[in-house]
């Protein structure tokens, strides 16, 4: 039984306002009417009456206003019975207009009058208004439109949103649960490998791109095999079509928020329809059209994976600089792995993964790899994540080794980076990089970034040209510019039980905001926000460093902050 409530001050407000604008043509509603908005769910609501011819919109005899349990935090809702979903713009299952929002600092009464206003305009609408406005929002009426049969797959793509219809191709995987396209077979191949999908090369087969010359009203989506043969052209399509094997074709139109992409998956009817008059395995596309043409298609949900979309829905101008971007990362530890899956996260399209260690369990409460990679390689492991969740991404490789003991091949690969990241390598493994580094005849940009004790300070420093990470450094390897000290009796490093190993005491929180730091700047490198050499270092709670013994030092002079400083002549 749902709770129905005239008794608050809000109904009487919303009455009042009824009574004022339309005396006598307004009724509550009873329990029966309302128990019919139960989705809402409506707790009090009303019924206006309407003259026939009033509006545009023919057949609309009643209007309901309702408000529910949350009001006047929600909305008014206004709902049309009579209309269905798709029917008129606007309309959602069960006749429930989609309108604006009303301003909450309004009383009750205004913001009802203002909804019934609204849909007043919205029932209205003329040919012309009624077609821009299916038009702007095409994708959201094919989204309440589609098939919802366990067969409909769901696409996936990665092609162009490019006007132009043409041919492009496509790959069935999880038991034909879904479908993905994409320009070429390679492009396929490695989204699938990288996915983890087990789909042969001769599974990909081709298919059709069909850009509409305006968007489809719902009143005009296909429902038959027919429906589509006639707004293709037969001569591309029935090549495609297969007897016994549905054919997913892909359909783009532009709208006013930019390109949009729609799917229909095409039956070719059963193996037993074809048995009698074709060889087998030999029915001509066309003979399919003909015989399958009363058949239901299935209109399915596209999903767009490609660079362009995943990485800012195509209002990211830097997503083709970034995507043509390789960067090579030194250590794959807490702070390595992290900085990359920001990078490639942001859109940056290659990556070369060098290290020598295994994930341990301990590891992995602050590192981006969990305990289902604990014994893999750090390098190998944070690969095989990034190409699952981007598997979009055009290259990964991973190297395990020490970067010390790297094979030519692989320090050639390396230089052809266009920066290169050391994070948390040993002064040592830092020292063998510099020299390296400086001694090409282009050397990529540095990025080299660490964390003081605890994770309260982090640095990111970027060298460009012939600039060296150790001119900044002192005879022992300490940085000059260290803005924390500590004395001897503070644990800043822990010995793990049993064993030599030791590590800093800091958490994934404490180490975050040096992650985003270093990637920050590698991606102000890469669009070209910064030029020359610098360095950025994160400030974190002095409080928190005074509490665990430490001392902060001159540039350590406020909290949770970042600051930028020139690495100038060489020095920091």
């Amino acid at each position: 039984m749902m709770a129905v409530n005239f008794s608050c001050a809000h109904v009487g407000s919303i009455e009042s306002a009824l009574e004022q604008h339309r005396p006598g043509a307004w009724r509550r509603l009873d329990i029966s009417e309302l128990e019919q908005h139960s989705d809402l769910p409506a707790t009090a609501g009303w019924h206006l009456k309407v003259r026939e011819g009033q509006f545009a919109c023919a057949g609309v005899n009643r209007i309901h206003l309702v408000i529910d349990n949350a009001f006047p935090t929600s909305e008014p809702r206004v709902i049309v019975p009579s209309l269905k979903l798709g029917e008129w713009p606007h309309v959602e299952a069960g006749g429930l207009l989609c309108l604006i929002r009303t301003a909450r600092s309004a009383s009750a009464g205004d913001r009802a009058m203002g909804c019934i206003s609204y849909a007043r305009d919205l029932l209205n609408f003329d040919d012309a208004r009624r077609k821009q406005e299916f038009a702007r929002e095409f994708a959201a009426y094919w989204a309440h439109n589609i098939s919802v049969s366990s067969s409909a797959p769901l696409f996936m793509t990665l092609t162009a949103p490019l006007a132009g219809s043409r041919e492009i191709y496509f790959a069935r995987y999880r038991k034909g649960a879904r479908v993905i396209l994409g320009e070429n077979r390679e492009s396929l191949q490695r989204w699938l490998e990288h996915s983890g999908e087990n789909v042969e090369r001769g599974e990909i087969r081709k298919t059709l791109q069909i850009w509409l010359p305006e968007p489809w009203a719902p009143a005009e989506f296909p429902t038959r095999v027919q429906d589509v043969v006639n707004r293709v052209d037969r001569a591309a399509l029935n090549p495609l079509l297969r007897a016994g094997e549905s054919l997913p074709v892909l359909f783009g139109a532009v709208t006013e928020s930019g390109p949009v992409f729609v799917g229909i998956d095409v039956p070719g009817g059963s193996p037993q329809q074809f048995k009698n008059g074709f060889r087998r395995n030999h029915v001509p596309g066309v003979a399919v059209a003909m015989l399958t043409g009363g058949h239901a298609v299935h209109r399915c949900r596209v999903e767009r994976a490609d660079a362009g979309w995943v990485h800012g829905r195509d209002h990211n101008e830097q997503q083709s600089t970034l995507g043509a971007k390789c960067i090579g990362v030194i250590g794959c530890g807490s702070l390595g792995a992290s900085v990359t899956r920001l990078l490639a996260q942001m859109g940056v399209g290659r990556f070369i993964l060098i290290d020598s260690d295994a994930l341990t369990a301990a590891n992995t409460s602050r590192h981006v790899l969990g305990s289902s990679f604990v014994r893999e390689n750090k390098a190998a492991a944070t690969r095989r994540m990034l190409v699952r969740d981007f598997p979009h991404l055009t290259g990964v490789e991973s190297f395990e080794s020490r970067f010390q003991k790297l094979a030519d091949t692989q320090f050639r690969r390396l230089a052809e980076c266009d920066v290169i990241v050391s994070a948390g390598v040993d002064t040592a493994g830092d020292s063998v990089l510099d020299q390296w580094r400086r001694a090409l005849e282009r050397p990529p940009v540095h990025v080299c970034t660490w964390v003081e004790e605890y994770a309260l300070v982090g640095h990111a420093v970027a060298l460009f040209a012939g600039d060296s990470l150790f001119s900044g450094f002192n005879a022992d390897g300490i940085p000059a510019f260290s803005m924390t000290h500590w004395p001897q009796a503070a644990q800043t490093l822990i010995v793990e039980a049993g064993c030599g190993n030791s590590f800093q005491p800091h958490g994934v929180i404490d180490l975050s905001n040096s992650v985003s730091l270093a990637a920050k700047l590698v991606l102000d490198v890469l669009t070209g926000d910064v030029t020359g050499s610098c360095r950025r270092s994160w400030l974190g709670d002095r409080k928190e460093l005074a509490r665990l013994g430490g001392t902060p030092l001159a540039e350590f002079d406020m909290s949770n902050t970042i600051k930028e400083f020139a690495w100038k002549n060489g020095a920091p």
